[in-house]
């Protein structure tokens, strides 16, 4: 877990990023199956079930993530360049927002109540 969490930090590349967060994910559902109590199954089954409905929305998100060039029209990968697409349009900002904040766990969103 320590380790996904260090080298995520350097990541520019979204998937990458992804990548590395979900292994710090399932560290975290492995750690609560390891107490092997009746609560610890239930919670890591909750969390587990919210971190793939959040992993389906980022997915569902990247589909938006393209940009037009003179060679034509490519999907976004580099983090630096979400700002361009994300400036264009706020309601998928918003949207991005929303989910990020909550795989990262903050209070008052889903991500945290399952955490």
């Amino acid at each position: 877990m320590i380790y996904g969490a260090i080298i995520s930090l350097y990541q520019v590349s979204f998937k990458r990023l992804l990548a590395y967060g979900s292994m710090v994910h399932m560290g975290f559902i492995l750690y609560s199956l390891s107490l092997y109590t009746a609560i610890s199954i239930t919670a890591s089954v909750f969390y587990l079930l919210i971190y793939i409905i959040l992993t389906v929305f980022v997915f569902c998100f990247m589909f938006f993530l393209f940009e037009e060039s003179k060679e034509g029209i490519y999907i976004l990968d580099d983090i630096s360049r979400l700002y361009n697409v994300l400036n264009k349009n706020n309601l998928l900002s918003l949207y991005f927002a929303f989910i990020i904040i909550s795989l990262a766990g903050l209070p008052f969103f889903i991500g945290f109540i399952s955490k």
